[in-house]
């Protein structure tokens, strides 16, 4: 008994899903032919094309790009659309297809002026008065055209329709990037240390944060890494029971870059800045000293907002994700005893976001 309601229910879930692709046909799936009007009944000696014309926040996908739109949609409802099978003739068929290519025209115009507005609301309101003045241009096509019956009226909206067509081949629209831009950055780091740093602890791995902003080619940034340092197992007397023990060493740095290599995925910067390196073992230890490295950004995706506008800026947003390596050096002299170089290697995933217009 269950398996026999399983097995109905599944048929009957196939079944809604091959009628829901079945009863629908946009534009770009070809021109009609008399196979999309299967409504059953319908005003005799007439045809009637049913189409809807309206609009969905959605994502789409281009390359490495996701791009968020109000996505104009327009298709017909094969069910609704209905055909007197007297009229079911080449010069009809002509005549629907006019009907079918002036809504992808105000399709088109719609798509383009959503991308232009700030949020779903405006789109509500541009909606209305473009379907206002899509039913009024099809009444007068109809009227013009006597429903169909007159074919040189018929052949007058095709060209006209053909060109509007031509003309508003729209996919995505220009924008012009702000040079501002928020840059966050988190990861993790390793390295090595030298000199006198290096006789008695070893670093590990640890973590990093960073964030700052950018502007243009140049990057401001606060960076701030926490490395672990242990006691190395050479100093511990094998007859002792002392173990390992870990000192944090904090590495907070403002640094500024400049992108010295820039292509369309990958940049390198060196950086400079100052950094403040302290350690908190048995006393806490602190010094000043100069940054200098060298980073290396490679994005590997995008993803523009196209739907709405940023609250606080009111204008349109833009992100880039990324993989980091950062190779830097720093001098430092926590005590006459601990003296020498830190080098260090960070591997970070990157966001930057920024603002965009629409041209």
């Amino acid at each position: 008994m269950i398996k026999t309601i399983l097995l109905f229910l599944i048929a009957s879930l196939l079944s809604i899903a091959l009628y829901a692709e079945d009863a629908t046909k946009s534009w770009n799936e070809g021109k009609l032919t008399w196979n999309d009007f299967k409504a059953k009944s319908g005003e005799p000696n007439s045809t009637q094309l049913s189409y809807f014309l309206g609009y969905e926040e959605d994502n789409e996908e281009y390359g490495d790009t996701s791009v968020t739109r109000n996505l104009a949609k327009a298709y017909i409802d094969r069910y609704r659309s209905w055909a007197d099978p007297n009229l079911k003739t080449e010069q009809y068929l002509r005549y629907n297809q006019v009907i079918f290519d002036i809504i992808e025209v105000y399709r088109r115009s719609l798509q383009f002026k959503f991308d232009h507005v700030a949020n779903s609301d405006a789109c509500e309101y541009i909606l209305r008065s473009y379907s206002g003045e899509l039913n009024e241009e099809l009444q007068q096509y109809k009227q013009e055209s006597n429903s169909g019956a007159n074919l040189d009226i018929i052949e007058k909206w095709e060209s006209r329709t053909a060109d509007s067509l031509s003309e508003i081949i729209y996919r995505l629209p220009e924008i012009r990037e702000s040079q501002f831009a928020y840059y966050g950055s988190l990861g993790l780091s390793t390295g090595f240390l030298t000199g006198s740093l290096s006789d008695k602890t070893s670093l590990s791995f640890s973590f990093s944060v960073g964030s700052g902003c950018v502007y243009d080619d140049y990057t401001l940034a606060f960076w701030l890494l926490n490395n672990h340092s242990w006691t190395k197992s050479s100093d511990i007397p094998a007859e002792s029971n002392q173990i390992k023990k870990m000192t944090e060493i904090f590495i907070s740095t403002v640094y500024l870059s400049y992108n010295v290599y820039k292509r369309k995925e990958v940049k390198i910067a060196p950086l400079l800045g100052l950094g403040i390196i302290e350690s908190n073992g048995a006393t806490i230890k602190r010094d000043y000293t100069p940054v200098l490295g060298i980073s290396m950004d490679y994005r590997y995706g995008t993803s523009i907002n196209l739907a709405n506008e940023d609250f606080l800026f009111n204008r349109k947003s833009k992100n880039d994700y990324g993989i980091t390596a950062k190779l830097f050096i720093t001098h430092t002299s926590l005590s006459p005893e601990r003296k020498g170089f830190s080098i260090n290697l960070t591997l970070s995933w990157t966001l930057t976001a920024g603002f965009i217009d629409v041209l």
